[in-house]
């Protein structure tokens, strides 16, 4: 039950993971800035985002969330009840880009709107 909003960073999101599992549930999240993934940059091995409102984020990469996959293998991410809405990224993902090697299972569940702008490119969603 958390805010985060208004924050910019040159690189990477709001938030960045690196090698841990990470559980977002029932945050609100709006306004963040950032070169990869207003909200989130993550390289973690499992990522679960439930009952989250996501809003107005922008980034070059990945509007919301930048969820780089490609050096962890069966990785799992989980989005439960969210809503993803204008969000934007100047060249790839509007709403999350992912940067995909490995295998990994990815679950959308219930999701709410979904409106983010982007260009259309491999691996956008």
């Amino acid at each position: 039950d958390s805010y985060l909003g208004n924050n910019e960073a040159t690189t990477f999101g709001g938030v960045m993971l690196s090698q841990a599992n990470a559980l977002f549930y029932n945050n609100f999240i709006y306004g963040n800035r950032a070169k990869y993934g207003g909200f989130i940059y993550s390289e973690s091995n499992n990522l679960e985002v439930n009952k989250d409102t996501i809003l107005g984020n922008s980034a070059i990469y990945g509007g919301a969330m930048v969820l780089n996959v490609k050096n962890i293998c069966n990785q799992t991410i989980k989005f439960t009840d969210i809503i993803l809405e204008n969000n934007t990224a100047s060249l790839v993902g509007g709403a999350v880009w992912f940067e995909v090697i490995f295998k990994i299972k990815i679950t959308f569940t219930n999701l709410g709107k979904w409106y983010n702008l982007w260009p259309i490119r491999n691996y956008n969603i």
